[in-house]
């Protein structure tokens, strides 16, 4: 390389940003917004309907929707019905707590949902005839729409006792075995309710 065509200290060189950054655009026009008819904009509402994207995203391209707050008030009216499992021995009183989000994604023109929460519930027993109610809470963890089946349920007694310990032990194991079927069903009903949205 000649002395002559080597850059020199604190110069830019031919190819630098600002070199072509100085060269101006060529003869391109500059770009005019044109107003869109009513009926250009009808279409547009028409085709982003048909496809689930808002006015604005007509193209489909990436939109994103937080489903969040519906899919809690919705998770807790599905687990509030569980009752009678397990022969009428096992009930979900109440969701106590539920963390995660719910989201509703279109990817090029495709709908996609998921979600993935944590949850805890309360629950009543009975383990056997006669024996007292036993009451507790159950964690739900991986309550995620991608993998059903790594959700697990792990119940707790709320407050143990030594007299009825062999009750508490079957109340547990009753719940787990009632819960985990009941709560991938409800998994489901809520995956296919937010695909409807």
């Amino acid at each position: 390389m000649s002395d002559a065509a080597k850059p020199t200290e604190g110069s830019k060189g031919e190819l630098s940003y600002h070199y072509w950054h100085g060269k101006g655009g060529g003869n391109a026009p500059v770009p005019e917004p044109k107003k869109l008819t009513e009926e250009e904009k009808a279409e547009l509402e028409r085709q982003a309907a048909s496809n689930g994207a808002s006015a604005w995203n007509a193209a489909g391209t990436f939109e994103e929707r937080n489903a969040t707050s519906w899919a809690k008030g919705r998770l807790g009216e599905l687990v509030k019905g569980l009752e009678g499992l397990a022969g009428g021995d096992v009930s979900v009183l109440d969701l106590n707590s539920c963390e995660g989000e719910a989201n509703i994604f279109l990817v090029r023109g495709k709908k996609r949902c998921g979600f993935d929460f944590e949850l805890q519930l309360a629950w009543k027993a009975v383990p056997s005839p006669g024996a007292i109610e036993i009451r507790g809470h159950c964690k739900v963890l991986g309550f995620c729409s991608d993998d059903p089946e790594d959700m697990e349920v792990v119940p707790e007694i709320g407050h143990k006792q030594a007299d009825r310990a062999a009750d508490e032990a079957a109340a547990m194991k009753q719940v787990k075995a009632a819960l985990t079927p009941a709560l991938g069903k409800v998994l489901a009903q809520l995956l296919d309710e937010l695909k409807a949205k």
